[in-house]
């Protein structure tokens, strides 16, 4: 018994796994939609063929936002079989269709299309330096977003802008480089924002450690001008030649034909004017309060040097240099409570800063530009081939030199040097570099005649020596050997006085007499933008960084 159950249970195993590998699977339908194609010449509103995503039995059409697709001829590719609605037979897709694709045999397959809609939006909302990520930075930095999709950051002076890491927020599909990534901001920065339907939009981060530099206009303009992005900040109509501006305390001061003004440098209000006889003013120099300047009467017969207050531009005093005479050329330098000024028939002349009273004057024939002043000695260059160092308070003669030529360049000290232009002829011209204990050569750098002649003041800074000639040439130097590291021709910028640059964190700023102001990369010499008056911009710019510091030609 126990024998024929065993087998009995065998052969019913048996049977049933026979059973079960003689069934047959039930065809699978091979009639299937392979491709289903919107293209471009069937719909003209359409930017480019889109093809359907094909998934089990839903396609998905994705189509930019904002095209019409209520009257869309789709392209149908199928292994067999037909299909309905039709190849090539206009649909309107506002909602799902559904595609039925039909085998000789009867069997089905059905496919519902859906259109999915592409954001087009593609753009940066937010970035931010976050002293948390950045250590050198003491606060945050919120980037100010332009509406011509460049980015500003204002960031103090001596920070290193090598490797910062933004926090950024944005709105698409991916960003080029995202949030955390160091990067070097010393140049332009730039990121991409793709959005779903893959167009793109491309920002430039600029890091600026500047706030605006200030050049005066023959249009009678004061202008402050973005030295990052080179866009206008702010103008002020000053009825006149606007002279050389300077800055100090957050102000700028710039004088018109009839007054002297001190505006706020950040938003341009005015803070006061005062009225002076009509005339062309030179720059200022500021000390404990002061405000010195020189003035050119309207028909050249007076000049005078004024000091105005500088919280509320009352004049303090005035003295007058020559009555009918030249009068004063050089732009006055205090310092020490003593006013130095270059004058055309004595030479150099020293004030008391706080009652104008004349403490000295030397003869050294024409002194074009301001006198420099280091501990305690004034420099300066005069015709007559001569260069010379005086005691400030006494005015008594330390060294000077002769032989180097007609000097009517400004004095620049930098490293224990001074930085000076001079010439004898047209065929002969050169920057000079001496020392400032004895006035010894150090190098020359012929200019003329293959730049032209220097009449204009040279600028260093970060080692790299500035200078134009009056054949419209920028050269640029190593301030240690002298060695010309590139150059710019000015095509329509040429005159009788050139200008005078300032640099400052890897860019040179000159104006020229084509009505431009310029700026260039320190390094390279490469222009990185020009901004345009509808005057000559005949005067030096003054630069005013986010830290308070100011730059400007002879400080």
């Amino acid at each position: 018994m126990r024998t024929n159950t065993a087998l009995s249970f065998l052969l019913i195993l048996t049977l049933l796994t026979a059973c079960h590998k003689t069934t047959k699977e039930a065809p699978k339908n091979k009639e299937v939609i392979t491709n289903f194609i919107l293209r471009l010449q069937d719909n003209q509103n359409l930017r480019q063929d889109i093809y359907g995503d094909i998934k089990a039995d839903s396609i998905v059409l994705s189509i930019p936002e904002g095209t019409t697709v209520t009257n869309l001829v789709p392209s149908i590719a199928l292994s067999g079989g037909t299909v309905s609605p039709a190849n090539k037979e206009a649909q309107n897709f506002s909602n799902p269709v559904l595609y039925t694709v039909s085998a000789a045999s009867g069997i089905t397959n059905t496919y519902r299309v859906v259109v999915h809609f592409l954001k087009t939006e593609k753009k940066i909302t937010s970035f931010v330096l976050k002293s948390k990520n950045n250590p050198a930075l003491t606060q945050d930095v919120t980037g100010i977003i332009n509406s011509n999709d460049t980015i500003l950051l204002n960031v103090l002076p001596g920070i290193d802008i090598t490797a910062l890491k933004p926090d950024i927020e944005f709105q698409g599909k991916q960003i080029s480089k995202g949030s955390g990534v160091a990067q070097d901001f010393s140049y332009a920065a730039h990121y991409i924002v793709t959005a779903e339907d893959n167009t793109s939009r491309e920002y430039t981060v600029l890091v600026s450690q500047a706030m605006n530099i200030f050049v005066g206009s023959a249009d009678g303009y004061l202008y402050a001008i973005n030295p990052t992005t080179g866009t206008l900040s702010w103008q002020y109509y000053l009825g006149g030649q606007v002279s050389s501006p300077v800055c100090a305390n957050g102000n700028v001061y710039a004088g018109g034909r009839t007054a002297f003004y001190a505006f706020d440098a950040k938003t341009g209000t005015l803070k006061w004017k005062t009225t002076t006889p009509a005339g062309q003013f030179t720059a200022s120099s500021i000390e404990n309060g002061g405000i010195y300047i020189g003035n050119h009467t309207e028909y050249y017969n007076e000049s005078a040097v004024y000091a105005f207050d500088e919280a509320t531009g009352s004049i303090r005093w005035f003295s007058y240099l020559v009555r009918g005479g030249y009068g004063t050329l050089s732009d006055p330098t205090v310092s020490n409570g003593v006013v130095y000024v270059g004058e055309f028939n004595t030479g150099v002349s020293a004030f008391n800063a706080q009652t104008g009273e004349l403490k000295w004057q030397r003869r050294y024939g024409i002194v074009q530009d301001k006198p420099m002043v280091n501990n305690g000695i004034v420099y300066f260059g005069g015709e007559a081939t001569q260069i010379a160092a005086l005691d400030g308070q006494t005015g008594a003669e330390i060294w000077r030199i002769f032989g180097t030529g007609n000097v009517v360049s400004g004095a620049c000290l930098y490293n224990h040097s001074i930085y000076i232009g001079a010439y004898t002829s047209n065929s002969n011209s050169s920057i000079f570099n001496f020392n400032i204990n004895d006035g010894s050569v150090i190098w020359e750098y012929a200019t003329a005649p293959n730049t032209g002649l220097v009449l204009g003041s040279p600028y260093v800074d970060a080692n790299m020596l500035f200078c134009c000639t009056r054949e419209g040439y920028m050269v640029a130097l190593n301030a240690e050997t002298g060695k010309l590291q590139w150059r710019f021709y000015f095509e329509h910028g040429s005159g009788v006085m050139p200008p005078n640059p300032v640099a400052a964190f890897g860019t040179v700023f000159v104006t020229c007499s084509d009505n431009y102001l310029y700026a260039f990369d320190a390094r390279t010499g490469n222009v990185k933008w020009k901004f345009h008056s509808d005057g000559t911009l005949n005067t030096n710019p003054c630069l005013l960084d986010n830290g308070g510091n100011v730059f400007y030609p002879g400080h």
